[in-house]
């Protein structure tokens, strides 16, 4: 399975970004929390943010990220200047 990413613009950040954590964080929870399932986040001067999924988060919510608007990465992503997120 491959990385997937998440782009959202700055408007949007407050009302969607809260909705994806959260119910990505249940399914993580609901898999036991497994540790190599990453979520990794960069955001932008201007406030548009970028996650970024590795393979083991995709395999638990893939449904869930392409409702956000998921796309496949075409290989691992360079995660330079991304943060891992605490789940």
């Amino acid at each position: 399975m491959p990385w997937y990413r998440i782009e959202m613009s700055s408007d949007v950040v407050p009302f969607r970004a809260p909705g994806l954590i959260t119910e990505f964080s249940k399914a993580h929870i609901s898999a036991r929390a497994p540790q190599d399932a990453r979520v990794y986040v960069r955001e932008s001067s201007a406030g548009n943010r970028t996650y970024c999924f590795s393979p083991e988060a995709v395999a638990l919510a893939e449904g869930l990220l392409r409702s956000f608007g998921a796309t496949a990465c075409p290989g691992e992503p360079d995660l330079n200047g991304f943060r891992l997120l605490d789940l």
